[in-house]
């Protein structure tokens, strides 16, 4: 018997070095290492650093299919960035690669290690818009929102703030 694909959703991000190639490179990584299929690729924005001041990010989001189970999922996003040259020195600080899991499929999940769906997606506007890219209707199963809803509502709690989400690639020219 196979074992089931489920869909998920990654964010990632980079402001240490060329981010643009750092991205692309793991992009081409994460294809190339099996445990994905069907990979599609965001837009990518320029956006503001949450935490301390630092340089600006390069922000987008893919989406695959896998048949790992989410810390599964987590091991290999962790080595990517440890290839990458991530190192876990402080919270919210500056990094070569950031590859956060977004959704495993419908999983809930709250473990030390890992909250699925990821906790902050909703405060997010660098990890919506890309995911408004991706899947506009795809579903929280937590809040049984859609993305796009859930971006229409961080625009309104933060209009400002959409000023530092800048498109810089579409996601037909990204991969």
């Amino acid at each position: 018997m196979r074992a089931p694909l489920h869909t998920i959703f990654v964010s990632f991000g980079s402001n240490v070095g060329d981010s643009l190639q750092i991205l692309d490179n793991a992009l081409t990584v994460l294809e190339q290492h099996g445990a994905f299929v069907d990979l599609e690729v965001s837009g990518l924005y320029r956006t503001r650093a949450v935490g301390p001041a630092q340089a600006d990010y390069v922000n987008g989001a893919f989406r695959a299919r896998t048949v790992l189970d989410p810390r599964d999922v987590l091991d290999v996003l962790h080595f990517v960035e440890t290839l990458f040259g991530r190192v876990r020195r402080s919270h919210w600080g500056p990094r070569t690669l950031d590859l956060d899991l977004l959704f495993h499929g419908d999983t809930v999940l709250s473990t030390p290690e890992l909250t699925l769906p990821h906790p902050r997606i909703d405060e997010r506007g660098f990890v919506l818009a890309p995911l408004v890219d991706l899947a506009p209707g795809w579903v929280h199963p937590v809040t049984g929102r859609p993305v796009f809803e859930a971006w229409a509502a961080w625009l309104a709690r933060s209009p400002s703030a959409a000023a530092d989400i800048v498109p810089l690639v579409p996601s037909e020219a990204v991969g």
